[in-house]
């Protein structure tokens, strides 16, 4: 399945990707982070969904989008959906996306609810044409 993306300009930093997905059925904005290990839900869209945080065994220690380690929590999510294409019963990060968000505020780049991660983009066979603009996703 070919998914539309958008490449949206950093300046000088170069482009992050985006697509339309729905998560439990919602519409949402996505960005598409190859290198990111595992796909993450911001807490205010958990909090729209209503769904309760996930208990994990283990560590839950992550790096990435914040400066140095973060404690983490986890989400069960039903479905992340791509038109008919469905992903179930996943479990998400699940952090605040809100200083991600502001700082994209400053640079006209609408908010986003989901960071589509290295699980679902291998699960997928992911591949990224930039020229075209599509993400394409099979199951």
């Amino acid at each position: 399945m070919k998914i539309k993306i958008e490449l949206q300009s950093l300046g000088d930093d170069g482009y992050h990707l985006f697509c339309k997905v729905k998560v439990n059925g919602k519409k949402c904005r996505a960005l598409i982070d190859t290198g990111a290990s595992k796909s993450v839900i911001g807490k205010k869209l958990i909090e729209k969904l209503k769904v309760e945080e996930y208990k994990v065994k283990g560590d839950n220690q992550m790096t990435g989008i914040h400066p140095g380690e973060v404690n983490v929590a986890f989400a069960k999510i039903d479905s992340i959906a791509f038109g008919n294409l469905k992903f179930k019963n996943l479990i998400t990060g699940l952090i605040d996306l809100e200083h991600v968000n502001l700082q994209y505020k400053t640079l006209n780049i609408e908010p986003f609810e989901l960071i589509l991660g290295g699980d679902i983009l291998s699960k997928g066979k992911a591949v990224i044409d930039y020229k075209n603009k599509f993400l394409k996703l099979v199951k």
